[in-house]
């Protein structure tokens, strides 16, 4: 349970990298080189939370495993980059749209 929004979409970008590291070790393993894993976030307080390692006391409650996002961001293996909300296309399917816009 979460106690706050920010605290949710960190905990599901923590999760996003670890299983899209997973998958991205499987195609090296089968012989696919791969690149630097693009993670797009619209939460610029997640971004700022995953970028800046320091200590920020209105997230000292998040457990300290949801803190992978800033291992593997500092490692270089995952660059993580602000998405503008008109361009994150998962919202379509999750926030009400206009009948315009659906036609």
């Amino acid at each position: 349970m979460t106690l706050s929004i920010t605290e949710a979409e960190y905990m599901a970008t923590t999760q996003a990298c670890k299983e899209t590291i997973w998958v991205q070790k499987l195609l090296e393993e089968l012989g696919y080189k791969q690149k630097k894993i693009p993670l797009f976030c619209e939460s610029q307080s997640v971004l700022h939370i995953a970028r800046n390692p320091t200590f920020h006391s209105k997230i000292k409650h998040i457990g300290v495993q949801y803190h992978f996002v800033r291992e593997v961001i500092e490692d270089g293996s995952v660059n993580m980059t602000k998405i503008h909300i008109k361009e994150n296309l998962a919202d379509d399917l999750t926030k009400l749209i206009n009948t315009d816009k659906f036609q």
